[in-house]
């Protein structure tokens, strides 16, 4: 039986196989979103138990975003994660402490989730959402217009070994 850190992987290359066999990608870096997280995402299983942030159910760009305004000493992170109870991989925002352990202000602690994504910079986010006026990186029209000025993307990443 899978792990859900497993199951999500596998979810996330079986939707890459999927993209690439239906569609072709000519000039793009990455086929598709779920390409870029899994060739350049981390995997968070860690969960900050003592974290009481709480957010508003299915808000999690903006819950996220509002909360390291407050909070600089955590980073913002986006990509897909899933639990337990979800049987697919999610797109979702969350964030990081120091001890790369997860703080999810949307989903909590229940059903043993699992995260891979991207963290980002914190201004890199402010100026994004500032001119860009749009919650979500990753699965920003914006983004989806350039799929994928990667490069953009990735200089406002903070890649974790």
């Amino acid at each position: 039986m899978y792990s859900n850190l497993d199951r999500l992987l596998h979810l996330l290359q079986t939707n890459v196989e999927a993209i690439d066999a239906c569609y072709s990608h000519t000039g793009f870096k990455y086929s598709s979103t779920e390409e870029l997280i899994l060739k350049h995402g981390a995997t968070y299983i860690d969960i900050n138990k003592k974290s009481r942030l709480k957010g508003i159910p299915q808000n999690c760009y903006q819950n996220c975003y509002d909360i390291m305004l407050r909070r600089p000493d955590l980073t913002y992170c986006e990509g897909y994660a899933t639990t337990s109870k979800i049987p697919i991989a999610v797109v979702h925002a969350w964030l990081v402490d120091s001890e790369r352990q997860v703080i999810d202000p949307t989903w909590g602690r229940r059903n043993d989730p699992v995260y891979i994504g991207i963290t980002f910079e914190r201004d890199y986010v402010i100026n994004f959402v500032n001119t860009h006026k749009l919650q979500g990186i990753l699965e920003s029209y914006y983004l989806r217009q350039k799929m994928m000025d990667i490069e953009e993307i990735l200089n406002g990443a903070v890649q974790h070994p």
